[in-house]
């Protein structure tokens, strides 16, 4: 039993010994002349560089395919800067910071090789270095460094200080720092993020006060927002938005804030993928759709938005004035597709009842004076100087407001206005709506003599005829 239990112990030591020689052998190519390194676990370690920011100057990398570029140490306040910054876009500070960072310390690097011949270095791939990286010193002196290929356990980059034999294996996620192009270096906020006081984010409806989305076609969509000025100073009821394009009309407040809160704010930071391509076109940003975003505090936007990517179904996107070509992985781009008539709204008229004096209906020939005095102390209402029951006046103003918008008017109206509806308000002022027949279904809307390019159908006016109708039979008009 002794012999066969020293056995065990011999087969087991050598099966460790096995796993170290392998796991070297992992570090080294597998068609390497160097002396192979040590078992991970107890190769040597040494400096491949071990500078600090109290030493650095800058650090300038020069990465494969794409200009070189220089990160700067700010002593002052302990942080790095961009020189000659290309972009209109800053620069992340944990972007610089890490990279440089990377760049001039790796005190602890693993030696793979000491003293390699010039013939041996293409093995590490140092004799073709894929990038190569300057650290200037405070003292005017400088190191230069080159990095070469991954380990065979892809998990390491080879590297040494420029001209020398040494080779050192440095982590993964350094080498792919020092291999980052300077537009990965980017800060991509594209929509600012606002709170109130309790620290809730404010929808973008409450914050924007300019939209246009072109799309290509002619029927770009605009709005602008009014100010409390224009709110407060407006007899009429009105939307808080005015849509500009393609119709001059009311917007729908509530159908345009879903559009900017829960569409146009999920455009996220966005990653840079590219700098002045060549070929636009291979991102549909040749004949892009463009969006413009202004907002209260002055922030604007200008978004040029093109095709999408087939791999990640993210969209390519692109500030107008940048070089650089975004991909935006998280964003809900349907309010491209987004109906116009959908974003306007249907209501001919927003006025509310206690601010009127009364309205003045021409219908068919015949005069009608309905005389309201609704305030919160008293309720009065009269038709054609007769006393009547409120509940019919306000039931009858709420058909004349239900003359809402059905559709868009194709074709025009000619001859004279079938009906003519004023509402008169307290301050004085008047607003008139005029009904032209366009078919045996249709009346083209003309609201305060402007032709909206819209219609009312025929049942609306019809359900507002029978309550007057309803009124003169002595009845109650339903709802």
């Amino acid at each position: 039993m002794r012999g066969f239990k020293r056995t065990l112990v011999i087969a087991g030591a050598a099966l460790l010994l096995l796993g170290g020689a392998v796991a070297a052998l992992l570090l080294l190519p597998g068609d390497s002349d160097p002396e192979p390194s040590p078992p991970v676990s107890e190769a040597p370690r040494g400096a491949l560089i071990g500078q600090n920011r109290q030493t650095v100057k800058s650090v300038t990398i020069t990465p494969p395919g794409a200009d070189s570029f220089t990160i700067v140490y700010d002593s002052e306040n302990d942080s790095y800067d961009m020189r000659d910054a290309t972009d209109i876009f800053p620069y992340s500070d944990v972007y610089l910071s890490s990279t440089a960072d990377y760049a001039f310390s790796q005190p602890e690097a693993l030696i793979i090789t000491e003293g390699a011949s010039a013939g041996q270095l293409s093995a590490f791939g140092l004799d073709s270095p894929q990038l190569s990286w300057r650290v200037e010193l405070n003292d005017a002196s400088a190191i230069e460094l080159e990095l070469g290929a991954m380990t065979a356990t892809q998990d390491m980059y080879y590297a040494r200080v420029k001209g020398s034999g040494d080779v050192f294996a440095i982590s993964a996620s350094a080498g792919r720092a020092l291999l980052k192009k300077e537009y990965e270096y980017y800060d991509v906020t594209l929509i600012p993020t606002y709170v109130d006081e309790v620290s809730q984010q404010i929808p973008l409806a409450d914050t924007l006060t300019y939209l246009r989305l072109d799309r290509g076609g002619g029927d770009a969509l605009e709005f602008r927002k009014r100010s409390d000025e224009e709110l407060e100073g407006s007899s009429i009821g009105v939307s808080s938005f005015r849509m500009l394009s393609p119709y001059q009309a009311e917007a729908n407040d509530y159908q345009l804030g879903e559009l900017m809160s829960a569409k146009i704010q999920t455009i996220l930071p966005a990653k840079a993928i590219a700098a002045s391509p060549d070929d636009l076109a291979a991102y549909g940003l040749d004949r892009p759709a463009r969006l413009e975003l202004e907002d209260q505090e002055g922030w604007s936007l200008n978004l040029l938005i093109g095709g999408i990517d087939p791999e990640t179904s993210g969209r390519y996107i692109m500030v107008e004035g940048s070089r650089a070509v975004l991909l935006d992985k998280n964003g809900d781009y349907s309010f491209l597709r987004a109906e116009p008539l959908s974003l306007r709204s249907t209501l001919v008229w927003i006025i509310d009842i206690k601010s009127i004096s009364g309205v003045t209906y021409r219908l068919d020939g015949r005069t009608r004076e309905l005389a309201l005095d609704i305030t919160d102390e008293s309720e009065a209402a009269s038709l054609d100087g007769v006393e009547i029951d409120v509940i019919n006046a306000k039931r009858l103003y709420s058909r004349t407001l239900e003359l809402t918008i059905d559709g868009v008017a194709e074709g025009g109206a000619s001859g004279e206005a079938e009906y003519d509806i004023t509402i008169n308000l307290r301050d004085g002022t008047k607003s008139t709506l005029r009904l032209y027949r366009l078919n045996d279904r249709q009346y083209m809307i003309e609201l305060d003599g402007e032709t909206s390019g819209f219609y009312v159908g025929v049942p609306k006016v019809q359900r507002l005829l029978e309550g007057f109708q309803i009124i003169d039979d002595g009845g109650e008009i339903p709802w």
